[in-house]
């Protein structure tokens, strides 16, 4: 986390505002190119100041020029917030397909029709866990209805595993199951079998098993 926000300020306000659309005019693919290459052609030609080539931070700008383009670009071009509306709104579809949609562009068998086809990419490989982080403060905010989606909310990370796993609310071998598939299933089985006793804390979703974990590590 700490690396993530050392490179965070290095991109500073002049990445976004290069490389970022604003305003509500249509993107300009031609002008947006150009920019993130102009930054791609610094980076990697910057001089290393030791043998380890510290400081390059590869593995982040992998995702600054793949996985943050690829969201810009179903974000700008493809109008995905509309469309993940859009398929919020069919009465049919629930939190575990909503996911499933946004993970790999599959469209909801009771929904489908010629104007609404699969989409090509959508989120993919680029987000897994924090998907569910997505659909959690979507949630939360109420831009998605709780009682329609909550269970495919709960951001299943490694603290809120271990604190459902102390709870005996999900199963002792889940410590190597945390593919996408496994996280959207424990997200289902906490949610749907959330004890009656506690039933007022449901609505925070994963958040008490995060304080829970943080407070008795």
């Amino acid at each position: 986390m700490t690396s993530v926000s050392r490179l965070w300020e290095r991109l500073g306000e002049e990445f976004w505002e290069r490389t970022i659309q604003s305003g509500s005019g249509e993107l300009d693919e031609g002008t947006f190119s150009e920019e993130v290459d102009s930054f791609f052609d610094e980076i990697v030609k910057q001089l290393f100041t030791d043998a380890n080539a510290s400081g390059e931070d590869a593995r982040f700008w992998r995702r600054v020029f793949y996985d943050f383009r690829k969201i810009h670009h179903f974000v700008f071009r493809n109008h995905l917030p509309e469309t993940i509306l859009e398929l919020a709104d069919r009465e049919e579809v629930d939190g575990c397909s909503l996911i499933e949609f946004l993970k790999n562009g599959y469209v909801p068998r009771a929904v489908q029709d010629p104007n609404m086809p699969r989409l090509r990419g959508v989120i993919g490989q680029s987000m897994t866990a924090p998907l569910l982080f997505v659909m959690r403060e979507l949630c939360r905010t109420g831009v998605l209805p709780m009682e329609r989606f909550g269970s495919a909310a709960l951001y299943m990370n490694s603290p809120a595993r271990r604190a459902a796993r102390r709870l005996g609310w999900i199963g002792e071998d889940t410590s190597y199951q945390y593919d996408f598939a496994s996280l959207v299933s424990y997200s289902e089985t906490i949610y749907r079998n959330w004890p009656d006793e506690i039933i007022e804390l449901r609505d925070h979703l994963d958040l008490p098993l995060q304080m829970l974990q943080l407070r008795n590590p």
